[in-house]
């Protein structure tokens, strides 16, 4: 009693080997029980590692756990990656599944306007055959191979770097924070540098920007970002979240979060690893190769 624990990045996992129960978490104690919780098996994606997580849900007491549907995350067994553990940056960070989520179709310039997705395929298939396209590691193995198949002729920016890297230790933390960088390359992908695209933006050469789940004000800054994308006739963007960057859009087409989907991450050591559905999509979000599909497939002229 009175006793404070030092930090460190795995504190979280003195509540998990407490024998007795003694040691709780604070962000989950007396939010719900253990047993209304629904456990699905799913991956971690706060960066190239993956560890095996089970995503502890909330949906049939919604008065618990203060309405949100993700109540923790647990680290699994896997011998081979994590072990028994997962870092607490992982661990904490599913706040993020219930908040500032992204559930309508939006045609946000030169007014606001609710779209069907049908009617934004249409408005949008042409112009984005050839778009720029800003994605990030946070893409499924199903999302990398449906962007190649459907955006054949777009060049590609998904390099980590400056907003996507963080502290590596030499327990399980990576410096790349997203999960699927390989699954990119085992494709065969290559993504070009930010530098590129910075200035092929202020030259004026980039007519439609496709930006997933990526917010460039984190690259570049938010004047140097919004003097940029104020440039480009034409910004998509895409994700389960609002950031500053789907703010400055001229559509914006939510997509799911990991836990609303099926797929596969594939880890730096070149382990595929898959995640499964735990909770139903927000609003009208759909898995990013859905999206890929549906706005590739209209025809050419179809407008």
């Amino acid at each position: 009693p009175g006793m404070t624990l030092g930090h460190n990045a795995y504190q979280g996992n003195l509540a998990d080997i407490c024998p007795v129960g003694a040691l709780t978490d604070r962000d989950f104690r007396y939010k719900v029980r253990v047993w209304y919780l629904d456990k699905t098996d799913s991956i971690c994606p706060g960066c190239s590692r993956g560890c095996n997580i089970s995503v502890q849900s909330n949906t049939s007491r919604p008065w618990h756990n203060d309405g949100k549907r993700v109540a923790r995350l647990k680290p699994r067994v896997n011998m081979d990656v994590n072990g028994y553990w997962m870092c607490d940056d992982g661990r904490y960070s599913y706040p993020s599944l219930d908040v500032d989520r992204l559930g309508r179709v939006l045609k946000m310039k030169p007014e606001k306007k609710d779209l069907s997705w049908e009617t934004a395929a249409l408005e949008l298939s042409a112009s984005l055959r050839e778009a720029h396209v800003v994605c990030s590691g946070m893409l499924s193995n199903e999302d990398w191979l449906s962007l190649k198949e459907n955006f054949p002729n777009s060049k590609l920016y998904f390099s980590p770097g400056p907003d996507q890297l963080g502290t590596e230790d030499v327990l399980l933390r990576k410096a790349e924070k997203v999960p699927n960088l390989k699954g990119a390359e085992n494709l065969g992908l290559k993504s070009g540098s930010f530098d590129e695209l910075e200035k092929a933006l202020s030259s004026g050469a980039v007519k439609s920007l496709y930006i997933i789940e990526r917010d460039l004000t984190k690259v570049w800054g938010a004047d140097r970002a919004n003097a940029l994308l104020s440039k480009c006739p034409l910004v998509v963007y895409q994700g389960p979240n609002k950031n500053a960057t789907a703010e400055a859009a001229h559509y914006r087409l939510p997509s799911t979060a990991y836990v609303e989907e099926a797929g596969h991450f594939t880890n730096f050591e070149g382990k595929v690893q898959p995640y499964q559905k735990a909770l139903e999509p927000i609003g009208e979000a759909k898995p990013d190769h859905e999206i890929f599909r549906l706005l590739a497939k209209v025809p050419a002229g179809a407008r």
